[in-house]
């Protein structure tokens, strides 16, 4: 029988929690990847102290909660906004990406601007996790005083991933 005491962690590695992406990644030296996509796998464990009926948090809301934010990314080319490397204007329907002495036009609706310096997997768990952590708090059900930390891992592939851990409370 678990105490309120303990640190609990519960795990979310759902089916639901993927989403296929176009990317590429441009290097300091001026060179970039070719576009490529991938279908990432993300998981979501959360350490808390279990409630009276020891529950850390509902892994149904948590899949829930995630499953929104991973929407606008799936089918989608990932793009950074905050990179010296990339440089991505709106042109009324269309998205213009300039990278590496290269020019691409595509539809507005096919992309996803993110608010990172280059979409490596370390960038996008970074995001990803920094807001799933900001979503959570923000949930109305949400046990704000027993949770104690987010950790997300999101996989390029079965072989390759990267892990990001952040803290309640901390800044965001």
């Amino acid at each position: 029988m678990t105490q309120p005491s303990q640190t609990i962690a519960v795990c979310v590695a759902s089916p639901r929690l993927r989403f296929s992406a176009a990317h590429f990644i441009c290097f300091e030296d001026g060179t970039r990847e070719p576009l490529h996509g991938h279908d990432y796998r993300l998981t979501i464990e959360l350490r808390g102290r279990p409630s009276g009926a020891g529950l850390v948090f509902d892994f149904l809301r948590i899949e829930d909660i995630v499953c929104k934010l991973l929407r606008p990314l799936d089918h989608r080319v990932l793009l950074p906004t905050d990179s010296a490397l990339v440089q991505v204007t709106r042109r009324q329907d269309e998205i213009e990406i300039t990278a590496a002495g290269k020019r691409l036009s595509l539809p507005a609706e096919d992309c996803c601007l993110l608010p990172v310096p280059n979409t490596t997997a370390e960038n996008l768990v970074v995001y990803l996790g920094t807001t799933i952590r900001t979503e959570l708090w923000n949930a109305r059900d949400f046990p704000r005083a027993a949770a104690e930390e987010l950790r997300a891992e999101l996989f390029e592939s079965d072989a390759y991933s990267a892990a990001w851990r952040g803290r309640f409370g901390e800044p965001h």
